[in-house]
């Protein structure tokens, strides 16, 4: 497929998304992120030069135990009642023990120690590369490695962009661009310090090269790609483990599909980057006799997540629903730890119904492709996106696949052990996010075909506004639950809430207005770009962007 420069509307969601992310590192208290002090105690460590630490007996550093009880409140809002240190008395990591591995008498070891040390050797690189960041105070540092993190998940809308354009009409992939914020909790995510985000980043890139590999594009330059992507994921976490048959998986369909030499050499490239990759795991299956070892030793499981009691049923039904309200609700506003408080239920059951439509309508056309080509010289609107073949949807889906089935089973072990749901959260399924973004557009694409052929211009400022609204009411919800007493309305108290939130930020209060005025900027840029883009109408056509030979 020929090279194709973003338009300026995939830059202006770039920014909308960087600015999202940004205020999400102000509206949390430090620590207040999924795992984030076992995060922050393992770049820490990794400082220190431990990156092997022994998954069950690892404690957390003594500066991060020390740091966490400085904040009165621990989990426990409304936030706008701590009142910090004033920003000159807040001491470092350093002055509060730093990375001494001292364990705390009663506490339970990181249970993060079972994750490979590619995230937070390069987060502790960045912390050593940044000038004076040894005397920055405790909360600065945990602010530069969210800060860390957004850089990480930065490129997802060109990402999303470039796989879908590979599909669909120009303005349904520059729609695709916007995808990310209109997750509340992706941007959440990616404002808080974990080794999701660096995972997220490196999939993604590896999932766009598996999109030119099955186009037919066997460069060396995107084997390398794909497979330096692939290294350096399977370093970072475990979910990386169902990446490699996904490689060597393209190539395959590329091989098939164009009937040209088997691509020996970008084949032997995935291969060689699996192996190095996989080095770690084996590692872990020598030394401690499992691929994954676990964070925690049984019983200090049992003290976290105590047994039902004798004589105790659970069903599979009710896990089948609680699984699905868990996942519908994280995937898309799960704004506290882990949960509540979350978007409003209307709004993360329709976004939910309206992905699974669309995801489906994807398949269902891109199987039925050949029937509706064969249509195509009646002059109907719809010819477009069928001519998808179906393998491509199918590929790109399947890491989520390798990676929900398992999790879906041993979360079951689990909740028919304890009657909890454990470890099953909205944020497994980010991995592939770009995958599902893509086979979502193809969706989307069809609909599109389906309608008066306005009716496309007008997607990409329509996702926008959408876009804007829920990061909008994502952000009232937090304010509104975390920061005031629970009945107090936000209007009202917004001027307080700003105070304790600017208050509370490891930053002067130039940087965090700086920061806000900044995505309210990107805010406007976006529409005006997006809205300026609806009046130019020479894109409308609706040839595939594959051939209808190519089609399974």
């Amino acid at each position: 497929m020929p090279r194709s420069k973003p338009p300026l509307a995939v830059w202006t969601a770039t920014a909308l998304h960087l600015g999202v992310m940004v205020i999400f590192t102000l509206l949390y208290p430090a620590y207040w992120g999924f795992d984030e002090t076992g995060h922050v105690s393992r770049v820490l460590s990794s400082q220190n030069g431990d990156l092997f630490p022994t998954p069950g007996i690892e404690p957390y550093v003594v500066g991060v135990n020390d740091s966490y009880q400085m904040f009165d409140l621990k989990d426990q809002p409304p936030f706008i009642t701590y009142v910090p240190l004033p920003r000159a008395d807040r001491p470092s990591f350093n002055s509060l023990g730093g990375a001494t591995s001292e364990p705390e008498p009663t506490s339970v070891p990181n249970q993060l120690a079972q994750h490979p040390p590619g995230y937070y050797a390069l987060a502790a690189g960045v912390l050593d590369a940044v000038p004076g960041s040894a005397n920055l105070s405790w909360d600065q540092t945990v602010g530069l490695l969210r800060l860390l993190d957004v850089l990480f998940l930065l490129p997802l809308p060109y990402i999303c962009w470039a796989i879908a354009r590979r599909f669909t009409r120009t303005r349904v992939a520059v729609a695709a661009a916007f995808a990310p914020i209109l997750l509340p909790a992706f941007e959440r995510l990616g404002g808080s310090v974990n080794n999701d985000d660096l995972l997220i980043l490196l999939t993604s890139v590896f999932l766009l090269q598996v999109a030119k590999a099955m186009d037919g594009d066997t460069r060396i330059r995107v084997a390398m790609t794909m497979g330096i992507s692939l290294t350096l994921a399977l370093l970072t976490k475990g979910f990386a483990l169902v990446l490699p048959p996904v490689a060597v998986l393209a190539y395959l369909v590329a091989w098939r599909r164009n009937r040209t030499p088997f691509p020996q050499w970008p084949v032997r490239i995935v291969v060689l980057a699996g192996a190095i990759g996989g080095l770690w795991w084996l590692r872990n299956l020598n030394v401690y006799g499992s691929v994954q070892p676990a964070g925690l030793t049984p019983a200090e499981a049992n003290t976290v997540w105590p047994p039902l009691p004798p004589g105790s049923k659970v069903h599979v039904a009710t896990y089948a629903h609680h699984v699905l309200d868990r996942m519908t609700t994280d995937v898309w506003g799960a704004l506290g730890l882990t949960v509540p408080p979350s978007l409003p239920g209307w709004i993360t059951f329709t976004a939910s119904v309206l992905a699974a439509a669309l995801i489906l309508l994807a398949f269902v056309a891109t199987f039925a492709g050949r029937r509706v080509v064969a249509q195509e010289s009646t002059g109907r609107h719809a010819g477009a996106a069928p001519r998808v073949p179906a393998v491509d949807l199918l590929v790109l889906l399947l890491p989520t696949v390798l990676v929900v089935v398992p999790l879906l089973f041993h979360g079951w072990s689990d909740y028919s052990r304890t009657g909890q749901l454990i470890g099953i959260q909205g944020r497994y399924l980010y991995p592939g996010f770009v995958g599902l973004v893509a086979i979502a557009a193809v969706g989307a694409d069809l609909v599109i075909g389906l309608l008066p052929s306005a009716i496309e211009r007008f997607l990409p400022v329509v996702t926008c506004v959408l876009a804007i609204a829920i990061e909008v009411t994502a952000g009232c919800v937090v304010l509104s639950k975390l920061w005031l007493r629970k009945g107090s309305p936000l209007t009202g108290n917004l001027t307080r809430v700003a105070h304790a939130v600017g208050a509370n930020s490891p930053w002067p209060g130039i940087v965090t207005l700086a920061m806000l005025a900044f995505v309210t900027l990107s805010a406007l840029a976006a529409l005006a770009v997006v809205s300026a883009a609806d009046r130019d109408t020479t894109d409308t056509s609706n040839e595939s962007l594959v051939p209808a030979g190519s089609v399974p």
